[in-house]
C-alpha cells in the first residue's frame, strides 16, 4: 500500500486513527495500535509490535522483534537495533541508540543522545543494558553492555556507566560513581 510516499505492507496490522507523515516504511508483521502517531521518514521493521497511543517523530528506524509500551514518546534520529522491550510511559530522546537485547522498563526517561551497547571488546553479543523503572539517564550517557540499573535510578549527563547500579540510587561521572542513596 502506497499512501502518502509511504509503503506499508499490506501484511502490517495498523490500528485506528493511526496519523502518518510522509516516506514512510511499515514492514509486513508490524503491529501499530491505536492512536498511534508516527512522523516522516521512519522504518519499522518486521515484528515490531507499537502499543496504544504511542508518538514517533522524525527519522526513526526501529529493527525487528521490538516492542514499544502503551503511552510511549520516540523523539527524532532514534535507533532501536531489534530484540528491544520498552516499556509503558518511556521517553526515548532525540539522537538515542539502543542496542540489541535492551529492556527498559515503564516510566523512564532517556535523554537526548544516550547511547546503550551491547558488545563487549571482543565484538561478542552480550546484550544491553536492563533498565528497571522509574529511571532518569542524562544527556549523552552510555549504558555498557549486560548492565542492569535498578528501579528508580538517576544516572547524570555523560556519565559512563559500566557497572550495574542498585536501586533508588543516583550515579554520576567517568566511570560512574555512586554520589547519592
Amino acid at each position: 500500500m502506497n499512501v502518502n510516499n509511504n509503503a506499508i505492507s499490506a501484511k502490517a496490522k495498523i490500528g485506528k486513527n493511526l496519523k502518518v507523515g510522509t516516506f514512510n516504511i511499515i514492514e509486513a508483521g508490524a503491529v501499530i495500535g491505536d492512536n498511534v502517531e508516527i512522523g516522516n521518514f521512519c522504518i519499522i521493521r518486521s515484528n515490531v509490535k507499537i502499543k496504544n497511543n504511542v508518538v514517533l517523530k522524525n527519522h526513526i528506524e526501529i529493527r525487528e522483534n521490538t516492542s514499544i509500551g502503551n503511552d510511549s514518546f520516540v523523539d527524532s534520529y532514534v535507533a532501536i537495533s531489534g530484540n528491544v522491550k520498552v516499556g509503558k510511559k518511556v521517553t526515548l530522546r532525540y539522537g538515542s541508540i539502543l542496542a540489541r537485547g535492551t529492556v527498559i522498563g515503564d516510566n523512564v526517561y532517556l535523554s537526548p543522545r544516550v547511547m546503550l551497547n551491547n558488545l563487549n571488546q571482543d565484538k561478542q553479543q552480550i546484550g544491553g543494558a536492563k533498565i528497571g523503572k522509574n529511571c532518569f539517564i542524562g544527556t549523552h550517557s552510555v549504558l555498557h553492555h549486560g548492565i542492569k540499573i535498578g528501579a528508580n535510578v538517576t544516572i547524570g549527563a555523560m556519565s559512563f556507566v559500566n557497572k550495574d547500579c542498585k536501586a533508588g540510587h543516583t550515579y554520576v561521572g567517568i566511570p560512574a560513581k555512586l554520589i547519592k542513596k
